[in-house]
């Protein structure tokens, strides 16, 4: 009696042509059934980091940046009621150099970034929105490093909407725009400062919203197409694909990346040859603070 089953061996000679016909025609063209999705890229990095000790007098960083000029090595600052300086810091917690900012003032700084050569740090904290304008200092990178900075520039600006508590910015080194995100609102508010900048007061744009408030720290990646948003308890990952504007990434919803909880933790920042992120904590009611680092897997 004849079997009248498929071998299953000829099962790709038979229909494979047909299946992929009709792939083709759900698939193509700009009337087809089914769009098209980017894949999902999930990053992976450490859940356990990698920890040093900070330096003990540093107990209120709220600020880091990876240097372009010293390999290894993160700017940081502290916020409000500490003098107006930068600090070179040691991937393992130590102080390599201060340098104080001539000209300046410590109201409330909250976040800093490097764009190319230049340092920016966000006096933009402002926990009893009584503030009416706020500053952005601007500077190059210190190129001898313990030296006063002189030439920093101040950049003045407003919301277009009141005050605001913003503890998270970055600056897109394509264009030199500066993002701000603001803590206070729920979801978190999402500004520009465009460039080139007012030598007055200008108006910073609004650009848009989160999905999620009380950010307290953000980076984008040295090849811009990563974005790191931090709240007290998470960190969210969002990839910028090609073509996508910074407001496009942000609007996608996020990763949360697995991490480890700190005591006040109001930094993180991306390391400059693209191998993990580290976070930096203030020190709150704990006995002491670290240097985490989450490498890439």
């Amino acid at each position: 009696m004849k079997n009248n089953f498929i071998n299953p061996s000829d099962f790709k000679s038979l229909y494979a042509p047909v299946l992929f016909i009709a792939l083709a025609f759900f698939t193509a063209g700009s009337g087809s059934c089914f769009k098209r999705q980017e894949p999902v890229v999930v990053p992976v990095f450490d859940s356990i980091p990698q920890q040093n000790l900070l330096n003990a007098s540093l107990t209120e960083i709220s600020g880091i940046a990876a240097s372009n000029k010293y390999p290894a090595t993160n700017w940081g600052i502290e916020d409000s009621g500490n003098p107006p300086v930068v600090h070179l810091l040691s991937h393992q917690g130590s102080i390599i150099y201060s340098s104080y900012i001539k000209g300046a003032t410590n109201r409330d700084w909250e976040a800093m970034a490097i764009a190319e050569n230049d340092v920016f740090i966000a006096e933009t904290g402002d926990n009893a929105l009584q503030y009416s304008e706020y500053a952005i200092y601007k500077f190059p990178e210190p190129v001898n490093l313990g030296d006063t900075i002189f030439n920093a520039e101040k950049i003045r600006f407003v919301y277009p909407d009141g005050a605001h508590d913003c503890e998270a910015m970055f600056v897109d080194a394509a264009t030199k725009d500066i993002y701000l995100i603001t803590k206070n609102s729920n979801p978190s508010k999402i500004f520009r400062i465009a460039f080139p900048y007012s030598s007055g007061v200008q108006t910073a744009i609004a650009e848009g919203t989160l999905s999620f408030g009380g950010v307290v720290s953000a980076d984008i990646s040295q090849a811009q197409n990563e974005i790191l948003v931090k709240t007290y308890t998470t960190v969210s990952y969002f990839k910028r694909n090609s073509g996508e504007t910074i407001l496009q990434a942000l609007q996608k919803t996020p990763v949360r990346l697995a991490h480890m909880l700190e005591p006040q933790g109001e930094a993180v920042g991306f390391t400059r040859d693209n191998t993990g992120y580290y976070t930096i904590s203030e020190k709150a009611f704990a006995n002491q603070v670290f240097v985490n680092f989450y490498k890439r897997l």
